[in-house]
């Protein structure tokens, strides 16, 4: 429901939950079959106060003292609020000492050192053009060899090829702008290809056009019973790759597509600069951020 980009990225609910609360999220597909201590957690809490997914508010004994499912008119208001009264029955409280840390460091940004990169991806849903509700934020890992693919093989305009079958399913992540259930397998791919031409050289530096294409098929959720679902979409993008460094300096691909007969949009992006802005590492101390960007 998209709660990462609206409620939970508001700067006085991280600030509350960072320093009140102990911040937690949990994968409702994996942690409800978990039988582990976290799983049998999870379910006692979910008897407790039933709903599908939102949030909890659950004492350090384990008792649930609040929830809500999650829901697209929720206001951070209204979680602050909640917050509050929940904690007044425990009187004083000593806020915890946490520090401002960025949990995804190189979400968009800069190289690994082993050579990998992590590729910031958003894929939604889309009306006419314009948003039709929340993000889904996403991560592309590519492994050094992966991206070493991106490299132009001749340092000349006009130069062109195709990106491996494995690299071009990666980028294909956000074509379904959902959570893990609708997320296509590498299987369920009927088509994943990116095509790279060098456009120009202009000194040290090449630019590269980026076109890509993208259909799948497969059961939602990959739960036996469950309905089919469909998507595909269509990108454009630019790269800028430095010969004389062999190394890329910035990527965006912009999607456009359907899922399921709805309109779909998304992007994925990256840039060499390895340092974060003030924007980026945000303003609100915690550990760990509750807004993790990622799916």
């Amino acid at each position: 429901m998209g709660l990462r980009a609206s409620i939970l990225n508001d700067d006085e609910v991280v600030r509350r939950l960072s320093t009140m609360f102990i911040p937690v999220a949990v994968h409702l597909y994996e942690i409800r079959k978990d039988p582990g201590p976290g799983g049998d957690l999870f379910r006692s809490v979910q008897r407790q106060m039933d709903h599908y997914q939102g949030i909890w508010i659950v004492s350090p004994e384990g008792k649930a003292l609040y929830t809500d499912p999650a829901s697209a008119d929720w206001k951070p208001g209204d979680l602050v609020k909640a917050m509050d009264e929940v904690l007044k029955p425990f009187g004083p409280l000593k806020p915890r000492a946490v520090k401002e840390s960025d949990p995804l460091p190189y979400r968009g940004r800069g190289v690994k050192p082993d050579g990998s990169v992590s590729l910031a991806a958003y894929g939604r849903l889309t009306h006419h053009g314009k948003a039709d509700g929340p993000a889904v934020l996403d991560t592309v890992e590519l492994a050094t060899s992966e991206w070493a693919t991106f490299a132009p093989p001749e340092q000349k305009g006009g130069a062109g090829w195709a990106l491996p079958d494995g690299v071009a399913r990666k980028l294909g992540c956000v074509i379904s702008p959902f959570d893990d259930s609708a997320r296509f397998f590498d299987e369920d791919y009927l088509q994943a290809e990116v095509k790279a031409k060098v456009e120009s050289v202009e000194g040290t530096r090449a630019r590269i056009r980026l076109t890509a294409a993208w259909k799948a098929k497969g059961v939602y959720g990959h739960e036996k019973g469950a309905p089919v679902h469909e998507a595909s979409s269509t990108a454009e993008g630019t790269a800028v790759y430095d010969l004389e460094k062999k190394s890329m300096r910035s990527l965006i691909l912009v999607l456009s597509g359907l899922w399921g007969g709805r309109e779909t949009g998304g992007v994925i992006e990256w840039t060499s600069d390895p340092s974060p802005t003030k924007k980026d590492a945000g303003t609100t101390p915690s550990t760990p951020d509750p807004r993790p960007n990622q799916r």
